[in-house]
């Protein structure tokens, strides 16, 4: 219950924790919460939660891509990067920093553009949602 509210910080850590208890996970979760600089491939494995002049986008999450693209709904197909704990695209550069209290992600905090990371988790039919 205790992860309940958190992302799930350990799915980038590989299979090595899969015989710890969840105490012992939990305890591991919640050190790396602590980290402040992201990791590529946590950029491309969330979605995004674009919140646009304090409104949440009513056209879903975002996707930053694996292959260093970001698909928008009103810019197109455009790049993107990260360049020290910054994300860059469009010609705009986002500084990134933890949610201390989810564990996730926010982007551009304190922007007109903020993006919050929302996991993504596989439903039983095969596809994915978005939780947390």
């Amino acid at each position: 219950r205790v992860w309940n509210s958190k992302q799930n910080v350990l799915r980038f850590h590989g299979p090595r924790f899969s015989s710890f208890s969840w105490k012992e996970k939990y305890a591991i979760a919640e050190e790396d919460s602590h980290r402040e600089k992201i990791r590529l491939e946590e950029i491309s494995s969330f979605r995004w939660k674009l919140v646009y002049n304090g409104n949440v986008s009513r056209m879903g999450v975002r996707h930053f891509r694996e292959d260093g693209f970001y698909e928008s709904p009103y810019l197109g197909l455009t790049e993107w990067q990260l360049e020290r704990n910054c994300l860059v695209f469009s010609g705009l550069v986002f500084p990134i920093e933890r949610n201390r209290e989810n564990w996730g992600w926010i982007i551009g905090k304190g922007s007109n553009t903020v993006y919050h990371s929302v996991e993504i988790l596989p439903t039983s039919s095969g596809t994915s949602s978005s939780t947390k």
